[in-house]
């Protein structure tokens, strides 16, 4: 079976500053609502365009640090947080160091699984043994593909999936592997973690704020029993994670 290397991961960060900038509020208000972040010292793990990283450091505010990383310098927004290069999974900063770690659609483009749970030892090595863990990622069972626009791309082995992608012109290989929901948790337990599947509540609100379209009323009228019947293939999974 082909695997997905460290070596194979491109860039597909977003530059719409409204967009991360809305994306941004959505983490803080989930953030804020287990634990004061101002004073926070706060690491996000795959900067892209440096816009949430801004966010999330003028959160913590001046009494708090943030700082950021990522393989490749594709920043727009430059100022407020310390940046950092890395060259894989590994992380340089010392055990126990933030209060704070956001890795938001970041352990699909690190590699393969045993590259996905270094990505997760390494969040749980610099967590302080108080601090919280926001994880999000999309859904490996869900209908389209959200990077290369390509309907069930992510169902695929990857050789298929490398074809698919060529074949439509979207690229040369696809260099992706997002988790299903029960490998997401089970890689997040393995770290030393204790994952809170807050997806439904993130829906909800994005629901009562109708950010949904049409699926903001089903979400109201059906509630969670139906969120229960298609969580496997909710497009995205979102959890908080503390210590074990």
């Amino acid at each position: 079976m082909k695997m997905l290397t460290v070596q194979a991961r491109a860039s597909h960060a977003n530059h719409d500053l409204a967009l991360r900038k809305r994306k941004a509020q959505k983490i803080i208000a989930v953030l804020a609502t287990r634990r004061d972040l101002a004073g926070s010292k706060l690491l996000e793990v795959g900067t892209g365009a440096g816009i949430i990283a801004a966010e999330l450091a003028a959160v913590v505010g001046p009494r708090g640090h943030g700082e950021s990383v990522d393989v490749t310098d594709e920043r727009v927004v430059t100022d407020g947080y310390r940046f950092t290069r890395i060259a894989g999974t590994a992380l340089p900063f010392s055990a126990a160091h933030f209060d704070i770690v956001v890795s938001n659609h970041v352990i699909e483009h690190v590699g393969d699984h045993r590259a996905q749970a270094h990505h997760l030892s390494e969040i749980r090595r610099v967590l302080d043994t108080a601090g919280l863990v926001y994880l999000a990622a999309p859904n490996k069972w869900r209908w389209m593909e959200p990077h290369f626009r390509l309907p069930l791309l992510s169902w695929l082995p990857l050789d298929v999936a490398d074809r698919y992608v060529r074949a439509t012109g979207k690229g040369s290989r696809y260099d992706c592997l997002p988790p299903s929901r029960a490998t997401l948790i089970r890689l997040t337990r393995e770290a030393g973690l204790v994952p809170e599947d807050i997806t439904w509540e993130v829906l909800q609100r994005m629901a009562q704020n109708n950010e949904l379209g049409g699926v903001s009323a089903f979400i109201r009228h059906f509630g969670y029993p139906a969120y229960r019947l298609g969580r496997a293939v909710i497009p995205t999974n979102i959890l908080v994670a503390r210590c074990a």
